[in-house]
């Protein structure tokens, strides 16, 4: 597998850029700023002088001479005024405009862009310039979660119904032969929210490539074993200290209305498990994969969604995502279903412009340092023991490196 892996990855070429600019909503369109607040004159991009860490422009004319800085990617506040109900009609009708899929691109471009702008970016599209060079190809469906009344938590966790967009696709090219010919899921929710950003859930089973053509085989969640190949590790790792695992913070600080609750409850993780109901007969390429999803009733129960308030023996270890729920998910509580209210269709718009925001582990590890500090994250997250690790430790973010004045590289 290792080799496949490294393959696959080793041609690492420059994104492909888009001459095409989309709208959300009635926005202006223009080219990105900085965190000075000057005008980008060029595409955002990030850049080999520091190891591709941050997204530059140049601002030659906006700042009294020519520059280059990092560039800040603002929340849309115009679209962001809306009510939830008016943002999920327009990433929906955006999605529906065209099914056309794209290619899957060489996914070795990942380590010519910048993860933090998975991270950072306020937007709900890419930003003008970027690509998805991995989950490039997806199908999406709108659904309901109906959560149980039991639920402690707060936001888009709490009790009672959530509504959103799923999309599900593949990490790189099942048919690659470097990959060796099978599915590597992934996930990706998105939650409208009134008046303010999305909320967003990542979730997958491991980075390993071809997992079998069952889509719906493996449990998925946020929490993942770390990358086995080491320069995909370290790429990973230029956000955050623990590349495997993402944040679910965000997901309890706003409700679907709005409404802001200033101490977040939520849970150590959340772990999907696949229903009986979309087992089907394995497919063998990527067009079957589609057209297996395509073939998705309304109403169908995709996933059985799981909040693990602490972690099990095997988030320490090196398979958080195996086994039943009772191993893989500490004190567990069922809090719904992910049940389809639309047909699932594959889509131009969501393969190419709509955005799912990462959210740093650490930011839960500040909310609930309990979680830390009950399993040994250092291993979770795939480091070496001479390395340090701490809520608080997590590498300084492009806004951060702006601030200190950093010395940006021509």
């Amino acid at each position: 597998m290792l080799s496949r892996v490294s393959t696959i990855l080793a041609a690492s070429g420059p994104a492909l850029v888009s001459s095409v600019q989309f709208h959300q909503l009635d926005s202006d369109v223009v080219l990105d700023v900085t965190f000075t607040e000057c005008q980008c004159s060029s595409v955002c991009s990030a850049r080999e002088a520091d190891n591709f860490n941050c997204d530059m422009c140049s601002t030659e004319g906006s700042c009294g001479g020519s520059e280059v800085q990092i560039c800040r990617y603002p929340e849309d506040s115009t679209f962001e005024a809306q009510n939830w109900e008016d943002k999920m009609d327009y990433w929906w009708g955006e999605i529906e405009a065209d099914a056309t899929p794209q290619d899957f691109p060489n996914v070795g471009g990942l380590f010519s862009q910048s993860v933090q702008t998975s991270f950072d970016n306020g937007k709900d599209e890419m930003p003008e310039g970027r690509t998805k060079t991995t989950h490039s190809r997806g199908s999406m469906c709108k659904f309901e979660l109906d959560i149980t009344a039991e639920s402690p938590y707060t936001g888009l966790l709490a009790a009672g119904k959530q509504e959103g967009l799923i999309r599900m696709g593949n990490t790189v090219d099942p048919e690659s032969p470097d990959v060796g010919g099978g599915v590597t899921p992934g996930l990706g929710f998105k939650f409208a929210r009134t008046g303010v950003r999305s909320g967003n859930l990542l979730a997958r089973h491991s980075f390993e490539f071809a997992q079998g053509w069952n889509f719906f085989e493996k449990n998925m969640s946020n929490i993942n074993p770390a990358p086995a190949f080491t320069p995909l590790k370290e790429k990973f790792q230029q956000p955050t200290q623990c590349a495997p695992q993402l944040g679910i913070s965000d997901l309890a600080r706003y409700s679907q209305d709005g409404s802001e609750h200033s101490t977040p409850l939520f849970p150590f993780k959340l772990f999907l498990v696949p229903n009986t109901e979309v087992q089907r007969e394995n497919t063998t390429t990527q067009t079957a994969l589609d057209d297996l999803m395509a073939s998705i009733p309304v109403n169908t129960r995709l996933f059985s969604v799981y909040a693990c308030e602490g972690p099990s023996e095997k988030d320490s270890l090196s398979r958080p995502t195996e086994g039943s729920v009772e191993e893989a998910c500490g004190y567990p509580l069922k809090l719904g279903d992910v049940v389809t209210t639309s047909y699932c269709t594959t889509s131009k718009y969501g393969d190419e412009r709509l955005h799912f925001r990462h959210q740093r582990i650490e930011e839960d590890w500040i909310l609930r340092p309990e979680f830390f500090q009950k399993y040994d994250a250092r291993s979770a997250c795939g480091l070496e023991e001479s390395d340090s690790i701490s809520p608080t430790g997590a590498p300084p973010t492009c806004e951060k490196l702006a601030q200190e004045e950093v010395e940006v590289p021509m």
